[in-house]
């Protein structure tokens, strides 16, 4: 009965706010614009009061607050307990596009992971995270290969921009599909100094950042693919599956298998 009721008042404010709407449109917006006002004036107003009485009631009682922030400390980490946080892994492991290892910060100081043999993988990709540009800003991802001489400090942002990249699969060209991406964003940040993007790179970039607009028979297509690239001095690069791409200070290098094309980007 409760239910109905419900139903029958909500259809009732919604056919009297469409008639006040409709023939009263000056003053249904008058009175829009007043609550709305109102409303912030109110919720100021409130969270003031509630900081003054917060420190009102901590000067007054504070052998109370100290015991109610101690339950609330102990009730949180119980709740923890149940729910785990996942782990945020510094390095990853990278065999066929595949992540074979992930090892956390904690890990890695205290060698409590045992590091895989070099020739077990094809590369391992270090997430920066304490020397990121700042707290909202994007995670340094440094590609590298040989853990054992891997230096574990900042590495430099390259200076070139893409504003365009986009890889395109598919056998012909019914079922080619190109997927715009990106090497750069407020989340990560790959085109740092001396990262190199090749094909092996490049299954794991996508199988990690854009899985959701691929299929599992995909996979397969991004052994061969073509990607895109303009520069921010307009140069339009295609390259393959054969192409890499050496990251430097101001400029980026392109190499196949056949020749080497040096490309200068121009930063300052």
């Amino acid at each position: 009965m409760s239910f109905l009721s419900f139903i029958v008042s909500s259809a009732g404010l919604i056919v009297f706010n469409e008639y006040f709407r409709r023939n009263f449109p000056q003053k249904y917006y008058v009175f829009l614009a007043n609550l709305y006002i109102n409303s912030i004036y109110i919720y100021t107003q409130i969270q003031i009061f509630s900081i003054y009485a917060s420190r009102k009631f901590k000067i007054c009682c504070p052998i109370f607050c100290e015991k109610l922030e101690n339950t609330y400390k102990n009730m949180n980490e119980r709740i923890k307990r149940f729910f785990p946080e996942k782990p945020v892994y510094v390095c990853e492991f990278v065999k066929n596009g595949e992540i074979i290892l992930g090892v956390t910060g904690e890990q890695l100081l205290h060698s409590s992971v045992k590091i895989p043999d070099e020739a077990s993988y094809d590369f391992f990709v270090f997430s920066d995270y304490e020397f990121k540009d700042n707290e909202a800003g994007p995670v340094p991802k440094i590609i590298e290969k040989n853990i054992k001489e891997f230096k574990f400090e900042n590495v430099g942002s390259s200076s070139v921009k893409f504003i365009l990249a986009e890889i395109t699969i598919g056998v012909d060209s019914r079922t080619e599909k190109t997927i715009p991406i990106s090497f750069r964003n407020d989340k990560y940040d790959y085109l740092r100094k001396n990262n190199i993007i090749d094909k092996n790179f490049m299954r794991y970039f996508m199988k990690k950042h854009y899985n959701k607009f691929i299929y599992d028979n995909d996979m397969h297509l991004l052994q061969n693919y073509k990607l895109k690239i303009i520069d921010d001095n307009i140069k339009v690069n295609i390259l393959d599956n054969t192409c890499k791409i050496i990251m430097l200070d101001n400029t980026y290098e392109i190499q196949t298998d056949d020749d080497f094309v040096k490309i200068s980007n121009n930063n300052k």
